[in-house]
């Protein structure tokens, strides 16, 4: 699991930023008070990793600020918050009395959000062609807009926070890499077949003129 080693050295600070938030409490609790004080959980960054049995059950419950999970020691599990300071807030949560998990540390850092492959918008398209297929629109601030385009009009598949790989709808992913962008299949493997059999879901990014 991916932890702070000073973590401990930063707990009193913590406890000055985070009112309320004590070692050993319900994690459910800490959870509804940090969202009460404007905490959100931070889906940008390092995906779930789902591969993992105690992550895959609590993204399941709507713990989607769950990130890793340790099988070693006390199984700690980190989870991750975001306030709109731009502060990273790291909960490590431990299982006890099963389903119960309860607090046993936390810490803040400076959030350092993903880089920005571009800010505008850009076009692509899985089935090769001239047709505009998909745009996705960065903006400034990492909010990100991804639409399908077809001859009936135009759908939002997502609407939310930039990440790389982004997750969209039905489990699929995009991933964007040097000027290209990769559709990711539900385990997070580059899809194949879309333009025949075997071929990899790649397409060039390019800017467009005008918006379809």
């Amino acid at each position: 699991m991916r932890e702070n080693p000073s973590d401990r050295a930063v707990i009193s600070q913590s406890n000055r930023e985070v009112e309320n938030l004590q070692e050993g409490m319900l994690y459910e609790e800490a959870r509804e008070l940090l969202i009460q004080q404007g905490w959100q959980p931070n889906l940008q960054g390092e995906p779930p990793n789902l591969t993992d049995v105690s992550v895959g059950n609590l993204f399941g419950l709507g713990y989607e600020e769950i990130k890793d999970c340790s099988g070693t020691g006390e199984a700690p599990c980190r989870f991750e918050f975001i306030n709109e300071r731009g502060e990273l807030l790291v909960v490590v949560a431990i299982p006890q009395r099963s389903p119960n998990w309860f607090v046993r540390n936390w810490w803040i850092e400076q959030w350092q959000g993903p880089v920005l492959p571009f800010i505008g918008t850009r076009a692509f398209n899985f089935l090769g062609g001239t047709g505009t297929g998909h745009t996705i629109t960065i903006a400034e601030d990492g909010r990100t807009t991804i639409e399908i385009h077809g001859t009936a009009g135009s759908t939002v598949i997502y609407q939310g926070a930039f990440s790389n790989p982004l997750s969209v709808e039905s489990g699929l992913g995009l991933l964007l890499k040097d000027d290209k962008i990769y559709q990711l299949s539900p385990d997070g493997e580059i899809a194949t077949d879309c333009k025949g059999e075997g071929t990899i879901c790649e397409a060039e990014l390019y800017e467009l003129e005008f918006r379809p």
